[in-house]
């Protein structure tokens, strides 16, 4: 497959399919071809940023992201209250959990936390001048295999096997103190989301992967250990996370993703400062979406975020991607970290 042609399945059962380029100021609409399977097909000779589908009258798809990583796409068929359909890479015939391992650490002294570690088919433990480098993320019990939640799952491995130079390291925060674990305390907590995120452990977070995760994988895989192959990503709560660890610790990490981040949590002043306070910030992308009531509650403070990065030292290093028509569930977030991935090193 060129990374000029795109292929969508159609298991919306379309009797016409186009696809709709956009990006850079132009817009650009493509008649698909019909194939076998149920797949539609079809070419386009210049660089855009992003992708949907339409039927020509009512059906349309959400938007994702459209670069040398993913070509392939297929709805999955879940709305909030419309009739957009999301989008997710299609993954065919690609076995996303069979390069997985788990580990365990002990987190805040009590609580077992499983981390998985995904390695690209290519990786050799047994070459060690080959080097590779690191994402790591948050709600690994989400990242590798599709059925991982009803929305599906990130999709990390075929994206990244299309990249063969990194692997991921996934942190499970599967259990009842997600939220609380995901939310560093540098200031108050607004009434109306108190008390699951009050009091939160993301600072103590921080520690286990700084002082515990990565000297394991450093020591343990073939891997670069500078902050230009080092990256930290995650969604909603995960991705208000990574946003804190990639700002408060910008020696380490080189790439920063933030999906669907609830800055919103805090109150106005206790983020203001937080956002002031920042020395370095790495190469960031943040995305949000704005269709669903999640994303509606956290897009505001999300784009005054934007707004203030953007007004400051930090602006050249900023990717922001705001899609109107997508969800807070991880097919959005999937969709997206296709584009996060292409900014890797």
């Amino acid at each position: 497959m060129s990374s000029n042609e795109v292929i969508f399945h159609n298991t919306l059962g379309w009797s016409r399919v186009n696809a709709v380029f956009t990006g850079c100021g132009r817009t650009k609409q493509c008649k698909m071809d019909t194939l076998p399977n149920s797949l539609a097909r079809c070419c386009i000779g210049a660089e855009f940023d992003d992708v949907y589908f339409t039927n020509g009258a009512n059906g349309k798809t959400a938007h994702t992201a459209f670069n040398r990583l993913c070509s392939s796409f297929e709805p999955n068929g879940f709305t909030y209250d419309s009739d957009i359909i999301c989008l997710q890479p299609y993954e065919g015939n690609f076995h996303s959990d069979t390069n997985t391992r788990k580990l365990t650490f002990e987190f805040a002294g009590k609580a077992q936390k499983n981390v998985y570690v995904w390695t690209p088919s290519c990786y050799n433990p047994a070459d060690k001048d080959k080097k590779y480098g690191v994402v790591y993320m948050f709600d690994g019990q989400n990242l590798f295999s599709k059925g991982s939640t009803a929305y599906g799952s990130w999709n990390v491995p075929q994206v990244m096997e299309c990249r063969s130079d990194y692997i991921v390291v996934g942190i499970d925060n599967s259990d009842h103190y997600r939220d609380s674990q995901l939310t560093p305390d540098i200031g108050k907590i607004k009434k109306q989301y108190t008390p699951m995120f009050e009091n939160g452990t993301g600072i103590q977070m921080a520690q286990l992967l700084l002082n515990k995760i990565i000297p394991y994988i450093n020591k343990n895989y073939n891997v670069f250990t500078d902050k230009s192959h080092t990256a930290i990503a995650g969604g909603s709560s995960g991705g208000l996370e990574s946003f804190y660890i990639g700002t408060s610790y910008s020696d380490i990490f080189g790439i920063a993703g933030a999906f669907s981040p609830p800055f919103v949590l805090y109150e106005n002043s206790v983020w203001e400062n937080y956002l002031k306070s920042i020395k370095l910030c790495p190469k960031m992308y943040i995305y949000t979406g704005k269709h669903d009531p999640v994303e509606k509650e956290l897009y505001p403070q999300v784009e005054r975020t934007v707004r203030f990065l953007k007004s400051s030292k930090h602006s050249e290093k900023l990717v922001y991607d705001c899609r109107e028509f997508n969800f807070h569930n991880e097919s959005a977030w999937a969709g997206a970290f296709i584009k996060f991935a292409a900014m890797l090193e």
